[in-house]
């Protein structure tokens, strides 16, 4: 019998959810036969922190933003697949929106810092506004020094006290 080969991936399996079922395609090798087979990477641990802020968070509920499109959004900035980095550890990605087509999208703004934490700070309606003002710009910079400068142990707090929702 032949010996198995698994393709190499691009994943990460320090930016995987504990919660989200991530499956990760291998495929095994034998004379005739490709075969596919699946296996579970949802028990290894992430080191990251994923959050966003409650202003974000009751947008997002309004346009029905399940989270997992949130968590595969990130695991994409993960990978240095996003729109425009904004400076100051803020990128812009673009994010779609349920059951609304090819034209449904919108653009969220996330304060991030690899392999430390990623904060979803802001989100908009591609149809609602084109771009950010410098003003907003400059404010959405200044709040994420802010937020990176947080201590692990006064995130979590902000995070028991219901001021950041984990993603």
């Amino acid at each position: 019998m032949h010996q198995a080969r698994a393709a190499s991936l691009p994943v990460d399996a320090h930016t995987l959810s504990g919660s989200l079922q991530v499956f990760v395609v291998f495929v095994l090798r034998t004379r005739a036969i490709l075969q596919l087979t699946t296996i579970s990477l949802s028990a290894i641990p992430r080191t990251m922190k994923r959050v966003m802020t409650k202003h974000f968070s009751k947008w997002a509920k309004k346009l029905n933003i399940r989270n997992i499109e949130l968590q595969r959004a990130l695991n994409e900035v993960e990978n240095g697949i996003y729109e425009a980095d904004l400076g100051g550890h803020v990128i812009k990605k673009r994010i779609r929106f349920p059951n609304k087509g090819k034209r449904g999208s919108g653009r969220v703004i996330i304060c991030y810092k690899h392999n430390d934490r990623a904060v979803y700070i802001y989100g908009f309606a591609k149809n609602e506004k084109t771009n950010l003002s410098p003003k907003e710009l400059y404010a959405l910079k200044e709040f994420g020094k802010v937020l990176l400068s947080l201590s692990n142990n006064k995130l979590n707090a902000a995070i028991k006290n219901g001021d950041f929702i984990e993603v």
